[in-house]
């Protein structure tokens, strides 16, 4: 392989790196406010349906997907599992008549949260049905 193939296919991670880190990021700020129960987070719930039993549960939840997110060889279960939370997250916005944004924010999270696994993963597009149909 030669050097300018290799320079171009680095260069070519860094806008995943960057998606992935930013995922993890506002997913982990997501689970700090909830595990330590802070007043933003539970203000936040309380009309959602959530006590702040059912905060901090979300926050332990959301920390393990996210740390199986972050582990390679465990990524593709991790993006699985996001994406039921964040299925859940947009279920019960919606049930709550929240505003537009607050609705769609989890599904430009799973898209995030797909893009960067896809474009970071080479070999999670080998999965069957991820293929494009013929």
């Amino acid at each position: 392989m030669s050097d300018r193939t290799f320079r171009q296919r680095r260069a070519a991670h860094w806008p995943a790196i960057i998606a992935f880190i930013l995922v993890c990021l506002m997913l982990a700020a997501d689970a700090v406010t909830k595990l330590l129960m802070l007043e933003p987070a539970v203000v936040a719930d309380a009309p959602l349906g959530f006590d702040r039993t059912g905060t901090l549960f979300l926050g332990v939840l959301l920390t393990c997907c996210l740390v199986l997110y972050a582990v390679p060889v465990v990524r593709l279960l991790g993006a699985v599992l996001l994406t039921g939370y964040l299925g859940g997250a947009t279920a019960i916005q919606l049930r709550a008549h929240a505003p537009l944004f607050s609705e769609l924010f989890p599904v430009f999270t799973g898209c995030l949260v797909w893009g960067a696994l896809l474009w970071l993963n080479p070999e999670a597009r080998r999965f069957p049905w991820l293929r494009p149909m013929k």
